[in-house]
């Protein structure tokens, strides 16, 4: 058999190879940034883990297949624990900080403390990841702690800093019904071992 390739033909062939393999790195890329397939992160929500940790075993697997991802997780898994152990042992908080440009009674003020700390609690109940340091929370007592704060932009700044530092939060907002309009920024609720709230809320004073 003759083989007839001409040299063009083979560099040609040599190019499209190449062009494919890239492309299928830079799979789920736009503009050279990564972003993960959604049905892959859709399917590994189900299995317990938070859309986080699904960004990150995506990434670090290039979107191959949800089954790539999770053998990466389990492979990462111990590593992560061990990583983590110290401060999943510390002692965590809750801390709700008001706002108290809005002048609210104490009537409301507690209503408003309901809703925040019934508000964040569902949220770490329906995340895995949040589980052992919600567990430990409740072993040691459920600390909770009022704060302070001068207007709603605060409450807003205060949020920004705990969502940097991977802290849970939740920020209440009014329906508006009794003493305030609809739609004020009552409350912030923020949770997290003692040492990592403190980086955000220490400098508050208490309610």
């Amino acid at each position: 058999m003759v083989d007839v390739t001409t040299p063009s033909m083979s560099a040609n062939r040599t190019e499209m190879e190449s062009l494919k393999n890239k492309k299928g790195m830079e799979s789920g890329s736009k503009n050279g940034e990564f972003t993960a397939n959604e049905n892959f992160i859709s399917a590994m929500v189900e299995f317990g883990y938070d859309r986080e940790t699904c960004v990150k075993a995506l990434f670090a697997t290039q979107n191959q297949s949800v089954e790539a991802a999770l053998e990466w997780l389990l492979e990462n898994e111990s590593e992560e624990d061990e990583e983590d152990s110290e401060a999943e042992d510390e002692p965590h908080k809750m801390v709700l900080v008001f706002n108290t440009s809005l002048g609210m009674g104490v009537g409301k003020v507690a209503a408003q403390a309901g809703h925040a700390t019934l508000g964040i609690y569902r949220e770490l109940i329906s995340t895995a990841k949040h589980h052992e340091s919600l567990a430990l929370w409740e072993q040691y007592g459920e600390k909770k702690i009022a704060l302070r704060a001068e207007n709603e932009e605060k409450l807003i700044s205060l949020q920004a800093a705990a969502t940097e530092l991977g802290l849970p939060s939740y920020l209440v907002e009014d329906a508006g019904f009794t003493q305030i309009p609809s739609g004020s920024k009552t409350v912030l609720s923020i949770f997290g071992s003692e040492e990592s709230v403190n980086k955000v809320t220490g400098k508050l004073k208490l309610l």
